[in-house]
């Protein structure tokens, strides 16, 4: 381990605190736990399943205008970072929609030439780390 973490480990010893989980990225961490002695500790490296990654990203309208979908994006379709979701012509001027992280559409709040308003729901993708 590299001296900040052994730092962190050595005031955790001497404090009150009983547990301790520090993240190190990339789904991975490491927890720490007093034994009953109160001066030793257990530490485990552990993984975090991909399921516990998840986070849900709302796409929202930052324009008013008439929508235009692209005719492959559908509920509960994989979706990858930068892809086009549709269009908002607003005042003859196109506003692509572009999808921010890879993931799967949860939801699609609008249809083809739906009147969007500002800040109106467009889209929720479950986003997988």
């Amino acid at each position: 381990m590299d001296k900040y973490l052994d730092t962190i480990i050595k005031r955790f010893i001497n404090s009150r605190a009983k547990f301790l989980k520090i993240d190190l990225g990339w789904r991975k961490y490491i927890e720490i736990e007093k034994t009953e002695q109160g001066k030793n500790v257990k530490i485990a490296e552990k993984k975090i399943a991909k399921e516990e990654t998840q986070s849900k990203i709302e796409i929202v309208s930052y324009y008013v205008g008439s929508f235009k979908s692209n005719l492959d994006v559908k509920k509960d379709k994989n979706v990858k970072k930068g892809q086009l979701l549709g269009s908002i012509e607003s005042v003859g001027i196109s506003h692509e929609v572009i999808c921010p992280v890879d993931g799967i559409l949860e939801e699609v709040y609008v249809k083809d030439k739906d009147i969007i308003e500002y800040g109106q729901k467009l889209f929720l993708i479950s986003e997988v780390k």
